[in-house]
């Protein structure tokens, strides 16, 4: 990878990683803090929700982190023989993010909290779902076979 690719990647990942945190210690107390405020009836799913939101925001980090992994092999020449472990690790932190949208789904349904997000909260896990069959479907992911014999 050219040494301009690679620094212009690594630095769009640090700019994700960044607005991630950002998103993760300010606007998401923020908005609960407001959302409760509004509407009180919303307040015993105030906690959980942070709680949620931070292991959806980690399970995207994880995946900026492993993507400065990735350019780094990259950047070594070595990204075809040790890449395939890390496409696998981020195909993992996809899985959790849909597990995560499916307990979210669940308890607000199960809540009485049927709303516009839930509507978001399907398109997320469609678009997770997507990512993770594609990366499992790629050659990158799967592991050499051996010849018998």
């Amino acid at each position: 990878m050219p040494r301009l690719t690679s620094v212009m990647l690594s630095l769009l990942l640090l700019g994700l990683l960044l607005v991630s945190v950002y998103l993760e210690v300010w606007v998401l107390p923020r908005e609960i803090d407001r959302t409760t405020a509004t509407f009180p009836q919303t307040t015993p799913l105030a906690v959980p929700g942070l709680v949620w939101g931070i292991a959806a925001i980690a399970c995207g980090q994880a995946i900026v982190l492993i993507g400065f992994r990735l350019v780094a092999l990259s950047r070594k020449g070595t990204f075809e023989g040790s890449a395939a472990p890390w496409l696998r690790a981020i195909v993992a932190c996809l899985l959790a993010f849909i597990a995560l949208i499916v307990v979210a789904f669940v308890t607000l349904a199960v809540s009485g909290y049927g709303s516009p997000a839930m509507v978001e909260l399907i398109l997320m896990g469609v678009f997770a779902l997507i990512a993770a069959v594609a990366l499992l479907a790629s050659r990158a992911t799967r592991r050499p076979r051996r010849l018998p014999g």
